[in-house]
C-alpha cells in the first residue's frame, strides 16, 4: 500500500513513486535530501543548507575557504609593494593568513583632511593601522592600535604628500576580514 508514502516499495512489488531530486533518497516513504558536503569545507550542501562557515579573513571559494583578493590591490604586502588607492570604500580585504600586511598609497593636497577607517569584528581577530610619510617606513605619523572594533586614522596634510597605511595583525599575529574606507576632503 502506498498510503502516507511518496516513495519506496509498496509492498506488493511495486513502487509508490520515484524521488526526483539529485540528492534526494527515499526514506521511510518520504523523499528526503541528502547534504552532500564531502571534501568541502564551506558552500551550498544541495538541500537548502551550508557545509561551513569561513574564519574570519577568509572567505569561501568553491567550496573552500581562502584569502580574499583584496579587490585586486594585491601584491601589496609590503612598504615596497603598496598599492595606490583613491578614495572610496573596498568591502572585501582580509589580513591573512596572520603574517600578511596590507599597505597602501594616498594622495592628499596640502590642507586636506585624511581620514582612513578599517571595520572588523575584533572578536575575530585584532588589527592595527600605522600611517606612514611616502619614503619613511619607519617611523610613523599615527596609529590607530585599539582593541574594539573598528580602527580609525585622521590626519590633516601639512603639504602636499602621499601617505602609506599599512594593515596588519596585532604584533603581526591575528588574521581577520575587514572593509576600508578612505575619504580626503
Amino acid at each position: 500500500s502506498c498510503l502516507g508514502k511518496i516513495c519506496g516499495d509498496d509492498g506488493c512489488g511495486g513502487v509508490c513513486g520515484t524521488c526526483e531530486g539529485p540528492q534526494d533518497e527515499c526514506l521511510g516513504g518520504f523523499c528526503v535530501c541528502q547534504p552532500a558536503c564531502g571534501g568541502m569545507e564551506c558552500g551550498d550542501d544541495g538541500c537548502a543548507g551550508i557545509c561551513g562557515v569561513c574564519t574570519a579573513g577568509r572567505v569561501c571559494d568553491g567550496a573552500h575557504c581562502v584569502c580574499p583578493g583584496d579587490e585586486g590591490l594585491e601584491p601589496n604586502n609590503s612598504c615596497g609593494a603598496v598599492t595606490p588607492t583613491l578614495p572610496g570604500t573596498y568591502a572585501v580585504l582580509g589580513i591573512c593568513p596572520d603574517t600578511d600586511e596590507d599597505w597602501y598609497a594616498i594622495q592628499v593636497a596640502q590642507g586636506q583632511t585624511l581620514t582612513v577607517e578599517a571595520e572588523f569584528d575584533h572578536a575575530q581577530g585584532d588589527l592595527d593601522m600605522f600611517l606612514y610619510q611616502q619614503g619613511n617606513c619607519v617611523a610613523y605619523v599615527a596609529s590607530a592600535i585599539t582593541s574594539t572594533d573598528d580602527e580609525v586614522i585622521s590626519i590633516v596634510a601639512p603639504a602636499d604628500t602621499t601617505y602609506l597605511l599599512r594593515v596588519l595583525g596585532f604584533e603581526g599575529d591575528a588574521e581577520n576580514g575587514y572593509s576600508l574606507s578612505v575619504t580626503v576632503q
